[in-house]
């Protein structure tokens, strides 16, 4: 195992080349900007403001026409989408940086969802939804 564990190496390895995302492209969904990453819609970066500054959304559309909205942090699981609920208060008082603005992101995430059923959002910490979904590639086809 490499000394320092798994965070280190996926944030501060010289062999990553960051970049910073302008989100130059304009109102996308219920988004005011975006960033069309390929400049195919395949593949759409949000702003994801409440829970870290910087934080992003990335739409996913594949070649099947599924889609994807995978939403980091702004909730831990699908089920505080559909209830428009916030993490619990210990977790807010440490994980979200704007917990007003959190939750004015999962109202949106709620309306998003009820108006594009069709949509599957995906919250960086649903074992459950991960699990039925499979490891990539299994959920793209």
């Amino acid at each position: 195992s490499e000394v320092g564990g798994a965070w280190p190496s996926q944030v501060t390895s010289p062999d990553i080349r960051w970049k910073e995302v302008d989100f130059d492209g304009a109102a996308y969904m219920s988004f005011n900007s975006s960033h069309d990453v390929f400049g195919d819609g395949t593949v759409i970066l949000v702003p994801m403001y409440g829970h870290t500054p910087g934080a992003i959304g990335m739409f996913v559309t594949t070649a099947s026409g599924k889609r994807f909205l995978f939403c980091g942090d702004a909730v831990w699981n699908a089920g505080a989408i559909d209830g428009e609920r916030p993490k619990f208060l210990p977790a807010q008082w440490l994980g979200d940086h704007d917990p007003d603005m959190t939750l004015q992101m999962i109202h949106q995430l709620h309306t998003l969802k009820q108006s594009d059923p069709n949509l599957l959002i995906v919250p960086a910490h649903d074992g459950e939804l991960h699990h039925q979904l499979g490891f990539y590639p299994n959920w793209v086809k």
